[in-house]
């Protein structure tokens, strides 16, 4: 099942989507030959970096308290353990949500930290775990999916019992790539907050012509979605 996330949060949503404006953590390329390579390989005109968002407390807040109030409804955390991936954003988010929370959490470290790390030298640390948990991997971007789907595979590895996947972003940029591949791999539930047009709508007047001709070929039925939104608005 993939969801974006009711209106009953809505005004979660709202204060996450003014934290993203607010912070400067769209970042959209001058020309064709400055845009972006993301975590996927992807070259993309766009790309909007939660680092920027968890750096101060006026923009980070909205954000995990957005993540934790849709926790908090969905998953009791004496049933549910919590799984970051491998990215920048991502475990500073599930340690936060973990410790406010009381959730358990399953730690995915860095490649190079993993590497580097003269102790243990553990990928993946676990805690204890039992018949019946749901796994709720956290994140911030879902692109293409095969991040997370990484992400299970290798904690798959170190379970000794099945487990539900579930799966929740801040923002989808493109879940119809993404939903099929994680639904593949055994991913239960995935949920997310915003789609790319809902950002987009909010500093489309900033762009230049350029720049929105970039993203618009980029993105086919983006000028369909920003239609659809200035009408909700109107």
């Amino acid at each position: 099942m993939s969801k974006i996330i009711s209106d009953s949060l809505k005004s979660f949503k709202v204060a996450y989507l003014d934290a993203v404006v607010r912070s400067g953590a769209i970042h959209v390329a001058s020309s064709i030959d400055s845009r972006f390579t993301l975590r996927s390989g992807d070259i993309s005109w766009i790309y909007v970096d939660h680092g920027e968002i968890l750096c101060n407390p006026e923009n980070g807040i909205p954000f995990v308290r957005m993540l934790y109030e849709y926790l908090r409804q969905e998953f009791s955390p004496s049933s549910t353990v919590l799984v970051n991936v491998d990215s920048k954003a991502s475990p500073q988010e599930v340690g936060a949500l973990a410790f406010h929370g009381g959730y358990r959490q399953i730690l995915v470290n860095a490649d190079d930290t993993t590497i580097a790390e003269k102790g243990i030298n553990k990928r993946v640390r676990m805690p204890e775990t039992k018949p019946g948990d749901q796994l709720v991997i956290v994140d911030d971007v879902l692109t293409k999916g095969t991040t997370v789907a990484a992400v299970v595979e290798l904690v798959r590895q170190q379970l000794q019992e099945e487990h539900q996947f579930h799966l929740i972003v801040g923002m989808a940029r493109t879940p119809q790539i993404a939903v099929p591949l994680l639904e593949d791999v055994g991913v239960t539930s995935i949920s997310w907050f915003i789609e790319l047009p809902d950002i987009l709508f909010r500093v489309w007047s900033d762009f230049s012509d350029a720049q929105r001709k970039g993203l618009l070929v980029e993105f086919p039925t983006l000028q369909k979605d920003l239609d659809i939104l200035k009408g909700g608005v109107a």
